[in-house]
């Protein structure tokens, strides 16, 4: 399904999301970076952050098969 957060930052974990949009925040948290951590979770499409300073943290078997909008990857190794 397709997941609209509201928030700082979201987790998923063993999920499988059609997209995830990241809205835009107001006030002091319009600032802040946001912040996706997927562990073992599959993105059918997009991540789209609204405020254009997200990040995307792709842990285990965690796959983007769509663009990050607005956002960067970091790829952590599993150890």
């Amino acid at each position: 399904s397709d997941v609209e957060v509201g928030a700082v930052e979201a987790n998923f974990d063993y999920c499988e999301v059609k997209s995830i949009v990241m809205k835009q925040l107001e006030g002091d948290l319009s600032l802040k970076k946001q912040t996706v951590y997927l562990r073992n979770t599959i993105v059918e499409g997009d991540i789209i952050f609204e405020q254009g300073n997200g990040h995307v943290i792709v842990e285990g078997s965690s796959k983007v098969k769509g663009k990050i909008i607005g956002g960067t990857k970091e790829k952590i190794k599993e150890q």
